[in-house]
């Protein structure tokens, strides 16, 4: 009898199932992991995390309590919930991290979101809700200024753009960094005593430079809020025609570059003078009117401007000149024109794809 030799089967071979959400989190720097928590840990776990928080240190009344507010409270408290699985991977936190504080602020707004019955629960306002997302904005933003010299490259103007973030934050950044600028412009300037002291772990250099992103972090807050403002529907009432007079208008609607943004193009239909800025050649030009009812367009073209008026210029810092256009009375923009070195030019009527819309006036 012949013996037949039975092959074995060959086993599957299975690859390492890939890590994602809070396993996946690095864990090598806070920094990343921070980083990395706040954009890709899913808000349940999140949620988790605190709950489970909560159960461990408080007593079984006052868990209940803080356990009935709403859920997207929990969602919403990342840098707690972070500090919280940071400290049971006994790892240490950087200096400037406060966790304990970051942990008891979250607690607090959740209390105060907290069912006091079985009967009733308290609405989260939406301005209650902007305050907290400002809130967790500024502490992230804190982490990059702590670190300057490695985010030299960072603009707080594409950030906020990549965000579609509220003009409210933008002047919540505004308002919390213009102080340290001007405590930083009277270190470079002044050399206070008190503020050479403070800062003795930098070198002179450093102080300017510091100074300096500073200064462009503030300035570009600026502008998104500006930005913002323009692309408003203007508050007057439009003819009915304006809508079909811009529907062909080609022209640009923002730019990174000069970190600008157009206002509505149907503003301009009924306006007395307007200014645009094409960023292909730096030219700032200054249309006035010559019609009581102001501008028409047809096509591409602005109508019934006056040629004899209208003025082009060719800009050398466009920055400082644009940002006086874009917050000023006529008087002090004719003022900063006259004062320039470059002479005026005949102006055209045409509007292209290089042209933001700066600014129309009524009047």
């Amino acid at each position: 009898m012949v013996r037949r030799i039975s092959k074995s089967k060959k086993t599957k071979s299975f690859g390492r199932r890939i890590k994602v959400g809070l396993q996946a989190a690095p864990t090598d720097t806070w920094d990343k992991f921070y980083q990395y928590f706040r954009i890709e840990v899913d808000g349940k776990d999140v949620s988790s995390i605190l709950k489970t928080y909560i159960r461990k240190n408080f007593s079984k009344k006052e868990a209940s309590i803080l356990l009935s507010a709403p859920e997207s409270i929990y969602t919403m408290s990342t840098g707690a919930a972070a500090s919280i699985h940071w400290q049971n991977l006994k790892k240490t936190f950087p200096q400037k991290w406060k966790p304990q504080k970051s942990i008891d602020l979250a607690l607090a707004n959740i209390r105060s979101f907290a069912k006091r019955d079985n009967k009733t629960s308290t609405r989260i306002s939406p301005m209650v809700l902007l305050k907290n997302k400002i809130s967790d904005y500024l502490g992230e933003l804190e982490s990059i200024v702590d670190d300057w010299e490695n985010n030299k490259d960072f603009s707080v103007y594409s950030d906020l753009q990549s965000k579609d973030a509220a003009s409210n934050m933008a002047k919540a950044v505004n308002d919390y960094y213009t102080p340290l600028l001007k405590e930083l412009n009277e270190l470079v300037t002044k050399k206070t005593d008190d503020l050479m002291e403070t800062y003795d772990h930098l070198s002179i250099r450093k102080r300017k430079e510091y100074m300096e992103w500073i200064e462009k972090l503030v300035k570009e807050s600026e502008q998104y809020i500006l930005g913002k403002t323009a692309t408003r529907k203007p508050r007057k009432t439009k003819p009915k025609t304006a809508d079909k007079q811009v529907d062909k208008l080609v022209y640009l609607k923002d730019s990174n570059e000069y970190r600008l943004t157009s206002i509505n193009p149907t503003a301009i239909i009924g306006a007395m003078r307007l200014y645009t800025f094409n960023t292909s050649n730096r030219v700032l030009t200054e249309y006035v009117s010559r019609s009581p009812k102001g501008f028409e367009v047809k096509g591409t073209t602005l109508q019934l401007w006056d040629e004899e008026v209208s003025r082009s210029i060719r800009l050398r810092k466009p920055d400082d000149v644009l940002s006086v256009v874009q917050t000023s009375t006529i008087p002090k923009i004719n003022k900063m024109i006259s004062e320039l070195t470059t002479k005026p030019t005949k102006a055209n009527g045409r509007i292209n794809k290089y042209t933001i819309l700066v600014k129309a006036v009524s009047k």
